[in-house]
């Protein structure tokens, strides 16, 4: 419970903790080395990918329209989350054009340290980590899986159920 807590306050101020692991680590480091790209040089996070089972988006290429429903009903629940990543969806959201003011969001629910959840357009939508989504009961599928460990040794991966 503790480690959940203190990823929800860090992420308050733009602190992500990557797992429970890192927090223990922190404790005995008395040296920080930082390198000089993405996050800590722009200070804010972007949207690199989207996957699904079927098709996948890439930072810089147009928007499909297969990945454009999933992106605006995500965009239209993070709407009302203050996390960096939330920041860094909308800030995709509004580079691509996408308008989804009209899609309504009702039972908004904030995790910390784990994600948010709501009705999107009266669809259920969960946004979070794989400990929520296992939490749940979610089955992912074995190839989001393995893209999304792929991930994890150089971004972090949001899991998105509807």
């Amino acid at each position: 419970m503790s480690i959940a807590v203190a990823s929800g306050l860090s992420a308050r101020y733009g602190i992500l903790v990557k797992n429970g692991e890192v927090l223990e680590t922190l404790s005995s480091i008395t040296h920080f080395v930082f390198d000089k790209t993405g996050t800590l040089t722009e200070g804010r996070m972007t949207v690199t990918s989207i996957t699904t089972a079927q098709h996948q988006w890439l930072h810089g290429n147009q928007i499909t329209e297969e990945i454009s429903p999933l992106l605006k009903d995500l965009i239209a629940l993070e709407r009302f989350s203050e996390h960096p990543v939330a920041t860094a969806i909308i800030s995709c959201g509004e580079m691509l054009g996408l308008d989804c003011r009209h899609l309504e969001v009702v039972n908004f629910h904030n995790r910390p340290g784990f994600g948010v959840s709501a009705e999107v357009a009266g669809r259920k939508l969960v946004a979070g980590n794989s400990a929520w989504l296992d939490e749940l009961g979610v089955k992912r599928q074995p190839q989001l899986e393995q893209e999304a460990g792929r991930l994890d040794d150089h971004a972090s991966a949001l899991y998105v159920v509807r």
